[in-house]
């Protein structure tokens, strides 16, 4: 696994079929799109802003909140008060 995390990270740094009968000289990737300029964030920050959902509710009085067909139970004595409800990946929280 280390070995392929490695050949990804370096990928774009590699010499590539698709470039070798160029002229300039610029035979990778990331010399073909060296003029392109940009931020490249981690992975897991890409992952997270876009498979997260963050939603505001409000608990109505039996400290439950309705999010799309379903009530979610907060908490009785918090009834009134603003939540968030979170969807990430697979979890479901109640803030």
């Amino acid at each position: 696994m280390a070995a392929h995390d490695k050949w990804m990270i370096d990928y774009n740094f590699q010499r590539h079929m698709a470039h070798e009968e160029r002229q300039d000289g610029c035979h990778s990737p990331a010399e073909v799109l060296g003029w392109v300029k940009g931020v490249q964030p981690e992975p897991a920050v890409v992952h997270q802003a876009f498979s997260a959902i963050c939603e505001t509710r409000r608990l109505d009085k039996a400290g439950y909140a309705k999010f799309r067909n379903w009530s979610l139970y907060g908490e009785r004595g918090r009834a009134g008060e603003m939540t968030r409800v979170n969807i990430f990946q697979d979890i479901l929280t109640l803030e």
